[in-house]
């Protein structure tokens, strides 16, 4: 385990030669990024509180606690949050994201190593951040004892941006009573008919390769990639709205895709 600049920690997964965020970004994360950057105006920012309303640690329940996690990003907010956190960090992409799910979901690891870092005096928690420590604390404690793919909400968390060639699409498993649907994210891929609407479940979390001394270069190749691709939808968006022939569309209506 490491952290980010956030003082939320990383997984490092071996089998993968990847580090990955423990949970989807939080909306504390978000903010910090938000008061450094001005990345998302106070307007946008609105709009994703209005989707799905912050929700604090203390105020925490079981069927609340998708308000702990920034929803309603764009792709190109997370890709300058992904920016903004350093060197190497990036989107995942879909081969990445569900390799990750199935590593953590066969691997029988438990929570009881993340546990450990909240406990007072010891040195390996000792970067966790205020903001982290209460967050995690509220998720173990509704769920403890847990897995460790249980506590990351890779299933049971939010629907997630990840690369698929040259689009972005969604991963991922929501509640049902957060959001009602019938998605496996092994075999269902989730596309919005808009990348430049907010959608209520659709939120991130960060990959980076070579943060233990290589690939830093790749890294930061896949995300000028990735800047690429945003600015390429944003041209095709414009295009279609410039057209006679556009359709209206319910900005909550997406299509699956198996």
């Amino acid at each position: 385990i490491s952290y980010d600049r956030t003082g939320f920690p990383l997984l490092f997964l071996p089998e993968l030669a990847l580090e990955v965020q423990l949970l989807p970004v939080t909306k504390a994360q978000f903010e910090r990024f938000l008061a450094d950057t001005g990345a998302v105006d106070d307007a946008g920012y609105g709009a994703m509180l209005a989707l799905n309303p912050r929700v604090t640690p203390a105020e925490f329940s079981a069927d609340r606690r998708e308000g702990l996690f920034a929803t309603g990003v764009l792709p190109e907010e997370a890709l300058a949050f992904a920016e903004w956190a350093g060197e190497g960090f990036r989107l995942p992409t879909l081969e990445e994201w569900r390799k990750l799910y199935l590593e953590l979901a066969l691997s029988g690891y438990g929570s009881a190593e993340v546990a450990a870092l909240l406990t007072p005096g010891n040195p390996r928690g000792s970067s966790l951040s205020q903001d982290a420590r209460e967050v995690l604390t509220v998720l173990l404690a509704d769920a403890a004892p847990c897995s460790l793919f249980r506590l990351t909400l890779l299933d049971g968390g939010v629907v997630e941006w990840v690369r698929r060639g040259n689009a972005w699409i969604g991963l991922g498993c929501p509640r049902p009573e957060f959001q009602p649907h019938l998605w496996n994210p092994l075999d269902n891929d989730v596309v919005p008919l808009r990348h430049d609407e907010r959608v209520k479940y659709f939120g991130f979390r960060l990959v980076r390769r070579g943060g233990r001394g290589g690939e830093a270069d790749q890294a930061d190749a896949v995300r000028r990639e990735e800047q690429h691709l945003v600015h390429a939808v944003e041209r095709g968006q414009r295009r279609q709205r410039g057209s006679p022939h556009e359709a209206t569309v319910d900005t909550d209506t997406v299509a699956d895709r198996s």
